[in-house]
């Protein structure tokens, strides 16, 4: 019987401490982060803006690569949606609800486990001539009040999660060509010229010529497009 009355004290105890904690810890899942990418924002703009290229610099695709992905008809821009299935990083799905190039997106994120939506926002502001500052936020939903000691680990995790990704997507972003400032526009006369072509629709960024992005760089910088392009 004494050890009983003990084994209560104890766990008494222990509610009361926990009672304690969860006033104390935060009420919502929370992070935001930044990092500095030396490049044009609209490179790194569409390596967000597109879901399929997650895959190039995502942790959580890293720590699981068969992770199971289903993307929608158009992965780029609003609409665009991905669901994935994972054994260690859950089940969910991510939608593309604001696209401003290149300056801000805004995602939806639902996960199998968790009642409501989650949102994570990104903004990318140019840094002088040659960088971009990249801030990547989440707007975590409410955490009930029994569960708030966790989110002390659980936001430490996301955080951890946030500057692994900012990281990767740098190294992604940054080994795509810079702007040459050794190429010059000239405008010259040529004879008439045939050839037989065949008209293919790419994306720009998915094109492994780094010539054509040189030639695109180029055009933005003498002002010949009235927006920057890639």
């Amino acid at each position: 019987m004494r050890v009983l009355k003990i084994v209560g004290y104890i766990i008494v105890i222990f509610l009361f401490l926990w009672l304690i904690v969860a006033f104390l810890s935060p009420k919502e899942l929370k992070t935001t982060q930044s990092i500095s990418i030396n490049t044009t924002p609209y490179i790194v703009f569409d390596q967000v803006n597109n879901l399929e290229h997650w895959n190039s610099w995502s942790p959580w695709k890293k720590r699981d690569p068969n992770m199971e992905q289903e993307f929608s008809e158009n992965p780029v821009g609003i609409g665009a949606i991905v669901r994935w299935k994972s054994e260690s990083e859950g089940n969910g799905e991510q939608t593309i609800v604001e696209s401003t190039a290149p300056e801000k997106i805004r995602i939806a994120l639902v996960f199998d486990d968790w009642d409501g939506t989650t949102y994570s926002n990104w903004k990318f502001e140019k840094e002088g001539e040659t960088a971009t500052k990249v801030t990547w936020d989440l707007e975590g939903s409410e955490l009930p009040f029994i569960i708030r000691p966790l989110g002390y680990s659980w936001n430490s995790d996301i955080k951890n999660d946030y500057i692994e990704g900012l990281k990767n997507l740098k190294t992604v972003c940054e080994k795509f060509p810079q702007k040459n400032e050794n190429l010059r526009v000239k405008i010259v006369e040529t004879n008439s010229i045939q050839y037989i072509g065949k008209r293919l629709k790419i994306n720009i960024t998915d094109t492994p010529d780094p010539q054509i992005r040189e030639i695109n760089f180029l055009l933005e910088k003498k002002s010949i497009y009235e927006r920057e392009v890639f």
